[in-house]
């Protein structure tokens, strides 16, 4: 279960972080 909720907030991090990127490209 600790394995996964670890695994959750790394895929949030990398997903908000795609998201910046994106808005900065777009802009």
């Amino acid at each position: 279960m600790e394995t996964y909720e670890s695994y959750r907030y790394l895929v949030l991090q990398l997903y908000k972080n795609l998201r910046r990127k994106q808005q900065s490209l777009f802009k």
